[in-house]
């Protein structure tokens, strides 16, 4: 990364106001927004494991078991439409 033109030879620094692609915080950035999406969308995070989210109501049968890994995600449901 550069500074602007202007400020590269002075004693600035810059901030970055968001995370970009291919640094080392962009991966938690990314995790920290899929937590908060995925509670949004009434999900718990697994205390076995943080890749695994899941959703479940055992008096209607609903079971959505979501696994993610890096930056794919595979979804397991009880029925079809559950996972559309």
């Amino acid at each position: 990364m550069r500074q602007p033109p202007g400020y590269a030879n002075s004693l600035f620094v810059c901030k970055l106001k968001k995370t970009l692609y291919g640094l080392k915080q962009s991966g938690r950035h990314w995790y920290q927004k899929l937590v908060g999406f995925m509670t949004d969308l009434k999900f718990t995070r697994s205390e076995v494991d943080q890749a695994v989210f899941y959703r479940k109501d055992v008096g209607k049968g609903i079971l959505i078991i979501v696994l993610v890994h890096v930056d794919d995600c595979s979804i397991v449901g009880s029925s079809q439409p559950l996972i559309n």
